[in-house]
């Protein structure tokens, strides 16, 4: 049983709900189509971030008709856009980049987009404190008149600003590391076909159990006896709770000190409105204005039932040399997911890049230069982007360096060893100096 006064030992949002996020690219040449399709009831920092990028949305049809029979919220918001080139913001908080990147034996069309990478954490840490004073002013606000010439209320207030508030403070930092570290696991077995990711799950899962023993025991919210019980992987704080809550408010136990917690139970939550929680949520936003990725962070963090799902789609006609995505032959597309807010990534998971890229080689210079075609795939890629990062001289080097493999087949049928060939080429491309 969720006790009331959990509320102010961590508000959440307990209102279950699920948030799409469906993101569709199609390349036109040199430049990428960008269909960006959002649950209308995302954070609004979410859709101001999509709107400096894209600008006003298109509204889906509503969700439902009111009783009135005129239209409710839209379900959803589409932005539409067009990006090319390298460095455009892709609405997010990230930046992405679709570019061909050419050579003397081929091209390569690449996509990049990176999410979190430019995030100050430090800033936004010192700037989560703010947020929690204002979401315990606001509890204290209503605790105060609502439990006005209660008895218990001194020692709640006391029990709020002396353990606590300075709890929540550190809870909330820890929290974030461990989260942070939690969605750094794989989503699948990278070891193999066994189940390497269930254990590596279980494992963190068991070193978060064991942190938040520590914390409660050594800042005196448990005993060393219940601390004990709470190592066993059978036993959930949820059942120690009613005694936690009651020992910190000095509750004698000797007493029928459960008839007065669930007294207290009944009049704390009277103290709070139906839409306490959009409360705290405007206050939080408030206090960190500024830091708008934050908001979004605690919003997807502290409401607890909200699901988010991201689907980022990019069609091609053909599967791609490499990707860090997956290949949908059905949908001829690479898709990535994501279960956090975009926006919050570098907060609530670690930066991330989605990438693709396709080779195409030009088959009639390597046939004229090498007797074959045998740069494509991940080697003509590579070869390409080394080839945009090189200077003058070290392309002109390149160059020599194929037309030299060149010459010698010239007149004769023998091909042209592409991997010694690749080799002379990058080493001319890495060399520094005259």
């Amino acid at each position: 049983m969720i006790r009331a006064l959990t509320l102010i030992l961590a508000v959440s949002t307990l209102t279950a709900c699920h948030l799409d996020y469906v993101v569709e690219l199609k390349p036109d040449g040199d430049r990428l189509i960008r269909g960006t399709k959002v649950d209308a009831g995302i954070e609004p920092s979410e859709i101001a971030a999509l709107e400096d990028a894209y600008g006003q949305p298109e509204s889906a049809p509503p969700r439902s008709r009111g009783n009135d029979g005129k239209q409710t919220e839209p379900a959803h918001l589409v932005f539409h856009g067009i990006d090319s080139g390298t460095g455009w913001p892709d609405g997010f908080g990230g930046k992405g980049s679709w570019a061909t990147y050419d050579s003397p034996l081929g091209s390569a069309d690449c996509f990049l987009e990176c999410l979190g990478g430019d995030v100050n954490a430090l800033a936004d840490m010192l700037a989560l404190q703010d947020g929690i004073d204002a979401v315990v002013s606001r509890i204290k606000t209503h605790l105060r008149k609502g439990l006005r010439g209660n008895r218990m209320l001194p020692r709640i207030l006391r029990l709020i600003d002396d353990r606590l508030t300075p709890d929540a403070r550190d809870a909330a930092v820890l929290g974030w590391a461990l989260l942070f570290s939690y969605k750094a696991l794989p989503e699948h077995d990278v070891t193999g076909d066994g189940p390497g990711r269930e254990r590596l799950s279980n494992f963190i899962e068991l070193r978060i159990q064991e942190a938040a023993v520590a914390f409660l025991w050594q800042r005196g919210w448990i005993t060393a006896s219940e601390a004990l019980r709470l190592t066993s992987p059978t036993l959930d704080i949820s059942d120690l709770s009613n005694r936690i809550i009651a020992r910190s408010l000095d509750m004698d136990l000797n007493s029928d000190w459960m008839t007065q917690l669930d007294e207290l139970e009944d009049e704390v939550s009277a103290c709070f409105p139906k839409d306490f929680n959009d409360q705290l949520k405007a206050d939080f936003a408030n206090a960190v204005d500024g830091h708008p990725r934050l908001a979004v962070a605690w919003a997807a963090t502290s409401s607890i039932l909200t699901n988010r799902e991201v689907t980022v789609g990019l069609k091609a006609a053909e599967k791609p040399s490499i990707t860090n995505g997956d290949w949908n032959s059905e949908r001829q597309s690479v898709v990535w997911t994501l279960d956090t807010a975009p926006l919050a990534i570098g907060l609530t998971a670690p930066p991330l890049c989605w990438s693709a890229s396709w080779a195409h080689p030009d088959e009639a210079a390597q046939n004229r230069l090498l007797g074959h075609v045998g740069v494509d795939g991940e080697s003509l890629v590579t070869l390409c982007l080394m080839w945009s990062e090189g200077t003058d001289k070290q392309r002109s080097d390149a160059l020599d360096i194929i037309d030299s493999f060149a010459n010698a087949r010239r007149g004769t049928d023998i091909r042209v060893d592409t991997a010694a060939l690749l080799g002379e080429c990058k080493a001319a491309l890495r060399k520094d100096g005259p």
